[in-house]
């Protein structure tokens, strides 16, 4: 393939690794605390309760893992991908490297000699 595009930027990995603490500490601090720490830290009215935020914050940091896993797999390859691109476009192109299609004929094999080394005839002329 001549030419591709792909994501080499790993802003994207990099947010989801940023999300991916913030659920977790979110989730350590939800485990930590018990019913009546949970409601003090929000005053006495949390948004939702403790047994909620629990599996919520769980799922939430995993598919920000998720998110991490592939986009720093994908951006990667793409970075080899494209690195491989280039060094390929920095090899000098010979002719035998070049290719062509479809590929030439092979040369036609020479006539064997005569036994006495006089050239072989000519085949004869039909005539009308």
């Amino acid at each position: 393939m001549p030419a591709f595009d792909c994501t080499e930027s790993r802003l994207g990995p990099v947010l989801d690794t940023v999300w991916t603490v913030l659920q977790t500490g979110n989730l350590i601090l939800a485990t930590a605390k018990s019913d009546q720490g949970w409601s003090d830290t929000f005053n006495g009215n949390p948004p939702f309760s403790r047994s909620t935020a629990i599996p919520l914050y769980a799922v939430l940091a995993a598919l920000g893992g998720a998110g991490m896993y592939f986009g720093f797999s994908r951006t990667g390859a793409c970075r080899e991908a494209k690195a491989e691109t280039m060094s390929r476009s920095m090899q000098p192109i010979t002719p035998a490297t070049q290719g062509t299609w479809p590929p030439p004929a092979a040369p036609a094999p020479a006539a064997p000699p005569t036994p006495d080394g006089l050239p072989t005839p000519a085949a004869p002329v039909p005539t009308p």
